[in-house]
């Protein structure tokens, strides 16, 4: 959402880091470019969760406390160890990805468990 992250991202360029957007046309043919050992920063809850899995370290920047806060916070109780940043305020390090590298697809299936007999599939 860019004009809800363009601040977000002239703070970081004027701090001299690179700054990527990933459109979501991109992402659902390319998928998601997260590799171990890199480091991410996101606004968004889907990249968090999928970058925390692959073993990226990270921080997350909840630009609306009372959605994306709450989502971000999910991630951390499934075991990401990703710091909360917040604009304005000096950079902590960033924590590294899921310490139980399964969790996220225990989850997903517990989800999908539940799921299926409220939709039937």
């Amino acid at each position: 959402m860019p004009y809800v992250d363009y601040p977000i991202v002239t703070a970081l360029q004027s701090e001299g880091y690179r700054v990527a957007f990933f459109p979501l046309d991109n992402l659902l043919r390319r998928g998601l470019p997260a590799r171990p050992g890199q480091r991410w920063l996101t606004t968004r809850f889907h990249p968090h969760l999928l970058a925390a899995a692959k073993g990226c370290s990270g921080s997350f920047i909840s630009v609306s406390e009372e959605y994306y806060g709450v989502k971000h916070h999910a991630v951390l109780r499934m075991g990401s160890r990703w710091t909360n940043s917040i604009i304005g305020a000096p950079a902590g390090a960033p924590g590294p990805g899921f310490a139980d590298v399964h969790a996220p697809e225990r989850y997903s299936r517990q989800i999908r468990q539940a799921a299926s007999g409220v939709y039937g599939g």
